[in-house]
């Protein structure tokens, strides 16, 4: 891989995880409760429209298009997104080193 390619994409990554960071510090500074707290007292996250159908189902197996359940805000919630970056930050360092 070229070297400056690998420098851009760590910079991405590292912004977005630094972008994330900043809303979260954002929201809890205005309003004076922690991100979770504040994300409890909303109403369930509904998908849109191409994201709300699915091709695979547990209970009716694959190829089966279904309807995903809304997201409930709140801890759970901010932890996977949380997560989902931090696969990504270090998807992209893993795939750079390769």
């Amino acid at each position: 891989m070229y070297v400056p390619d690998a420098f851009r994409q760590c910079y991405e990554a590292y912004t977005i995880y630094s972008f994330y960071r900043f809303i979260v510090c954002y929201i809890e500074d205005k309003e004076g409760l922690p991100l979770a707290d504040v994300m409890a007292a909303q109403p369930p996250m509904r998908h849109l429209f191409p994201l709300r159908l699915s091709l695979w189902s547990r209970s009716r197996g694959w190829f089966d298009v279904y309807s995903l359940q809304p997201w409930r805000m709140g801890r759970e919630f901010l932890h996977n997104v949380e997560t989902g970056i931090h696969n990504y930050v270090l998807g992209t360092h893993a795939k750079d080193a390769s």
